[in-house]
């Protein structure tokens, strides 16, 4: 399963895939049982990944960021607390 398909959840690479993908759909409303739109579906699920690692990723380094932020704001806490 896959995420939600709106449009401003993902990028415009993806939004063209999955626009390709529903239209294939709509174009071959029997063939596609048998595997006519499984090229755009791949596509697609592949786009819609690197767009989940890429995600995944920006968060860890945000994370680290923050973390970072923190521990300096509790080093410099404890020397006021320290030096009171």
């Amino acid at each position: 399963m896959h995420t939600d398909l709106s449009p401003h959840l993902h990028t415009d690479k993806c939004n063209d895939l999955i626009r390709l993908f529903r239209e294939c759909r709509i174009d071959h409303p029997l063939t596609k049982f048998v595997g006519k739109c499984d090229h755009e579906y791949i596509q697609m699920t592949r786009c819609l990944k690197q767009e989940r690692i890429n995600k995944r990723q920006r968060s860890i380094e945000m994370s680290k960021v923050h973390k970072k932020e923190l521990h300096q704001r509790l080093r410099e806490r404890a020397k006021l607390e320290k030096n009171s």
